[in-house]
């Protein structure tokens, strides 16, 4: 009885830990997608802002170009972000929504996500 009752009690613990492991993957998938989006918006804010003051003349082209990298660099994030598509889409339509010191937009955080977030 005993060892039935220890193998009843290892199957289910099997299960629950299959479940778990199940559970867990797509915790780190969801995960993953929202950093990822996290990583499109911060690099749509900075490249948006960085058009934007080269278009005010408060930056020039070359330096905009140099320094964009260098600023995800410092934060962890590859310079590759800004070869992302849809970083330069939503950047492209965030720039023009900037005050003059291109500090603030008129877009809600909810459009800007949306401009970004994955294809269907």
């Amino acid at each position: 009885m005993r060892i039935l009752l220890g193998a009843t009690t290892a199957m289910a613990l099997l299960i629950t830990s299959a479940a778990s492991a199940n559970e867990i993957k797509v915790q780190v998938k969801n995960a993953s997608k929202q950093l990822a989006m996290s990583i499109r918006v911060f690099a749509t804010g900075i490249s948006a802002a960085s058009e934007c003051l080269v278009k005010s003349g408060q930056l020039s082209k070359r330096i905009a170009k140099e320094t964009l990298p260098l600023s995800l660099l410092e934060v962890g994030i590859s310079p590759e972000v800004l070869d992302n598509p849809q970083v330069i889409k939503a950047a492209s339509i965030l720039s023009p929504t900037l005050n003059t010191d291109c500090t603030s937009t008129t877009m809600s955080i909810e459009a800007i996500n949306r401009l970004i977030k994955d294809e269907p």
